[in-house]
């Protein structure tokens, strides 16, 4: 039997993570993790999503990014995941060959690591979407499934975890929200999801009572509502991608300071210092 197990970086495991990689990380290892238990017709070990982190407590965020009961159970758990873990030979998914399929009847291959972000995964978008959005325990998405986000543009501004040097002035948010007004008569209103703290938006908030400063309980349900919104200003962040990637949406984000993710494959577009949203650009997001 081959087992597949997306394994998310840590300092430790012990049945919750004690520090590591954040959700929307975690979700493109899952993603390719679940693409490769399709194509070797194997058993999932279930990741361990809960994690502990000091960070959001120093921030005071209001998001502590536990992801405590945010998904079902999927795959193998409990005690038979950890007998699996420390019994059977493990191999990286880039260690795979047809030598090692056959020789092995029983080997895990340890799915780990970002890269390559999204390129390998667009041609398998609707197979992971589906089988997140099943994976999401039911009632975390209650108030997601009640708005309607018709008219609804979506911005993620990342600052909370961000050195100072690579957050993004609200200026250039700003900015495009007032290009879009322009072009739109106003008519647009605008869901804000954000890990800084309500006075550090003010600038954006005070703009127009059309920004709403939005959360709907846990970090995935802000994940699929931003999915949801006709388009995003995002950040140069794997949670803004997630979003993009998992509702096929168009995304706006800065040119960073210092290294760019690589988002190839989603539909994304980079902006200087002083957004100008080009015709081509306005022809498809209005």
């Amino acid at each position: 039997m081959i087992y597949v197990y997306p394994k998310f970086r840590s300092r430790i495991d012990i049945g919750i993570r004690i520090g590591g990689m954040g959700l929307a990380n975690c979700l493109l290892v899952y993603a390719r993790a679940l693409c490769l238990a399709k194509k070797l017709n194997a058993q999932m070990i279930t990741p361990t999503w809960e994690q502990f982190n000091f960070g959001p407590y120093l921030r005071q965020e209001s998001d502590k990014r536990h992801y405590f009961n945010i998904f079902k159970k999927a795959g193998i758990s409990g005690w038979k995941k950890y007998f699996l873990l420390h019994c059977l030979k493990r191999i990286s998914e880039n260690e795979l060959s047809e030598i090692e399929y056959s020789r092995h009847e029983n080997l895990i291959v340890e799915v780990k690591g970002v890269q390559p972000y999204f390129k390998d995964l667009i041609t398998e978008r609707d197979f992971i979407v589906e089988n997140v959005l099943k994976l999401i325990h039911p009632f975390q998405l209650n108030e997601v499934h009640n708005l309607s986000f018709s008219r609804k543009i979506g911005i993620h501004i990342r600052l909370g975890d961000y050195h100072p040097s690579a957050q993004k002035s609200l200026d250039w948010y700003l900015e495009i929200i007032r290009q879009i007004d322009l072009h739109t008569n106003y008519s647009f209103e605008f869901l804000l999801f954000s890990d800084g703290k309500p006075e550090e938006l003010t600038q954006l908030l005070n703009y127009s009572s059309r920004i709403q400063n939005t959360h709907f309980g846990s970090s995935i349900a802000d994940l699929v509502a931003l999915s949801k919104c006709e388009f995003i200003i995002g950040s140069n962040s794997t949670f803004s991608a997630w979003a993009s990637f998992m509702g096929n949406k168009i995304l706006l984000i800065p040119e960073p300071k210092g290294y760019l993710n690589d988002f190839s494959g989603l539909d994304y577009y980079v902006l200087d210092e002083v957004p100008i949203l080009s015709k081509e650009i306005l022809e498809r997001i209005i």
